[in-house]
């Protein structure tokens, strides 16, 4: 690992943390946002090894920037502990989670900050994100329950079955909240935390690695902390939505063990070995039956769903085969 300072960081009020790994172009175009926002904030960049030129980009486009620190890493460690090891260079009151492929409207930061400082009780608070077609996303919700997030959700999520109108209209339904509103979990994409309020629950655990649990357990030991997580669309952010990942064969299947396992350990950590085994079962059950519809698709269609059926086929058999806490990606 190596860590690049900055030449002077003026005091700053939010420290960003942006996590990378091989998205040269839109981590270019979240820092350009970041350069015109109307509050002092340093930017921590944590690149996970990244290929793809990130690292030669960072370091010759905005080596100039004083409000920049870069940490190279050896290896992809993730989004939890990339994060976490951003945390001891935070200097700011606010930490800002942000993902690469992020992009912040001008005063958005600030307009947020300002929200936080009249609400000391609110501990996170999230934007309303859209993609670049101005499509909102879901980045808030409701703790996680075995029938609601484990079994519906993998279904009406489906890709297939978005394309759906009844489908989308729900999702819209459910994503287009337009009041502030306190909220279960607010999405990592764009996540801003009361510093020390980190600092106290010590991170992201770090056994995740990819899965949307790392952000529903933090807001679960926030609330224990006795804060308030607020969904806040009062800004909007576009979250182009990552493209740091080529489905190959080998990542599809690699990325969906990781949100199989995350899911696994969120439900053994916070409901115990019984919900753990339930999780994995009902997890075993939609991978056998979306490889079957994938497998036949394929028929038609040829390789991407012949790779779908191998990464749901594959996981579906690992789950059964060993146990969870044998499974450790990198």
């Amino acid at each position: 690992m190596s860590v690049y300072k900055p030449v002077n960081i003026k005091q700053s009020r939010v420290s960003v943390i942006v996590i990378t790994y091989n998205a040269k172009d839109d981590v270019r175009d979240c820092l350009l946002s970041l350069a015109v926002q109307e509050v002092p904030i340093e930017i921590i960049i944590v690149d996970n090894a990244s290929t793809d030129g990130t690292r030669e980009m960072l370091t010759n486009e905005f080596a100039g920037w004083a409000n920049i620190r870069l940490i190279l890493n050896d290896e992809n460690i993730g989004f939890a502990k990339g994060n976490n090891q951003a945390l001891p260079y935070c200097n700011g009151e606010y930490i800002l989670l942000l993902n690469s492929d992020t992009v912040v409207p001008r005063g958005g930061i600030a307009e947020m900050v300002k929200y936080m400082d009249l609400h000391p009780d609110v501990g996170v608070l999230g934007p309303r994100m859209v993609n670049e077609n101005g499509i909102v996303q879901l980045s808030y919700g409701r703790f996680w329950s075995l029938i609601r997030d484990v079994a519906i959700a993998p279904i009406l999520g489906s890709a297939y079955l978005e394309r759906l109108p009844i489908i989308r209209w729900w999702k819209n339904q459910i994503s287009g909240r337009k009041e502030v509103s306190e909220v279960d979990w607010i999405g990592g994409a764009a996540f801003m935390i009361r510093k020390q309020l980190m600092i106290d629950l010590g991170g992201i655990d770090p056994f995740y690695f990819l899965s949307a649990g790392d952000m529903v357990d933090l807001c679960m030991r926030v609330k224990k902390k006795g804060y308030k997580r607020v969904y806040y669309p009062n800004v909007e952010f576009i979250h182009k939505g990552s493209k740091s990942i080529s489905f190959t064969r080998t990542t599809r299947t690699a990325s969906l063990a990781h949100s199989y396992d995350g899911t696994i350990y969120f439900f053994k950590k916070h409901h115990g070995k019984m919900a753990a085994l339930l999780a994995r079962l009902l997890l075993i059950l939609i991978s056998l039956a979306k490889a079957t519809i994938a497998s036949l698709i394929a028929i038609g269609f040829g390789k991407p769903y012949n790779d779908i059926a191998y990464a749901h086929m594959f996981n579906a058999l690992r789950l059964m085969k060993v146990r969870h806490t044998d499974v450790q990606y990198k």
